[in-house]
C-alpha cells in the first residue's frame, strides 16, 4: 500500500468514524482501518442498534440527524433508563450504508478486513502500525496514528499506561448478545412470555443448582 498518509485511524466504530471524517474533511489523506468487512463496530457487528445517551458532535448530529430525517430510526425513551429525549435506535444495515458513503465522499481510503497489530515506533513516535490480513504482516506509515480500537490495542502497544476494569477488583463488563428473528408470532409470544419474577426464580434456582454463575 502506498504510506504517503497523513493520519492513519485504527478502528471504524463511532470514534473512528468521526475522527476519520473530520480529518479528511480537513484536508488530510486518512486512511481508515478495520478489522471486520463493515464500519460501525458494536453498532454493526453485534446488532446493539441504539446509540446511549451522548451529548452529541458535528460528525455524531450530522449521521443522527440522516438516519431519522431518511431512514428507519426513531427516539426510544423510558423514563426508568434513558435520559431525554431517548436513546437513537436504527437499521444497522442502513448505517452501513450512509457511513461508507460518507467516508468516500471525504476521500478516506479504507481498509477492511484487517487487524491493526501494534504501533510502530520511530524516535520515541508512534508513526505507524504493524497490520495483518490475506496479504500477511505488513507496515503502514503514517505522520499521525489515532488509535480508536475498542481494547486501545495500539496505544497499549506503544506503552502507553492504561487501567483495564474497575479500579477495585479488574473486573470488567461482561458482554451480552443479541439477535434478529423474523416471522414471529407477536401475539403467541407475548401470551407465552415468562414473567420477570418467574425469570428471576429461575435465575434463582440455576446459581443455586450450579447451572449458571
Amino acid at each position: 500500500m502506498n504510506n504517503n498518509i497523513s493520519v492513519i485511524v485504527a478502528g471504524a466504530g463511532p470514534a473512528g468514524i468521526g475522527a476519520a471524517l473530520r480529518a479528511a474533511r480537513e484536508g488530510s489523506s486518512v486512511l481508515l482501518i478495520e478489522q471486520t468487512a463493515f464500519p460501525g463496530g458494536q453498532g454493526t457487528g453485534a446488532k446493539v442498534c441504539c446509540f446511549g445517551d451522548n451529548p452529541g458532535g458535528p460528525v455524531f448530529d450530522e449521521i443522527t440527524g440522516e438516519l431519522l430525517a431518511d431512514i428507519d430510526a426513531r427516539y426510544e425513551y423510558k423514563s426508568e433508563k434513558y435520559l431525554k429525549p431517548g436513546r437513537i435506535a436504527f437499521n444497522s444495515e442502513m448505517y452501513k450504508i450512509l457511513v461508507m458513503k460518507k467516508l468516500y465522499e471525504a476521500g478516506v481510503k479504507v481498509l477492511f478486513n484487517t487487524f491493526c497489530r501494534e504501533a510502530y515506533i520511530e524516535n520515541g513516535k508512534v508513526k505507524g502500525v504493524y497490520v495483518v490480513n490475506k496479504s500477511g504482516r505488513s507496515l503502514i506509515k503514517g505522520k499521525i496514528v489515532i488509535d480508536a480500537t475498542g481494547d486501545a490495542d495500539i496505544a497499549e502497544s506503544a506503552g502507553v499506561e492504561f487501567e483495564q476494569g474497575d479500579p477495585k477488583d479488574r473486573r470488567i463488563q461482561h458482554v451480552n448478545f443479541k439477535a434478529v428473528i423474523s416471522d414471529i408470532d407477536h401475539s403467541a409470544f407475548t401470551l407465552s412470555k415468562t414473567g420477570k419474577e418467574d425469570l428471576a426464580d429461575l435465575f434463582s434456582r440455576g446459581i443455586k443448582n450450579g447451572l449458571i454463575h
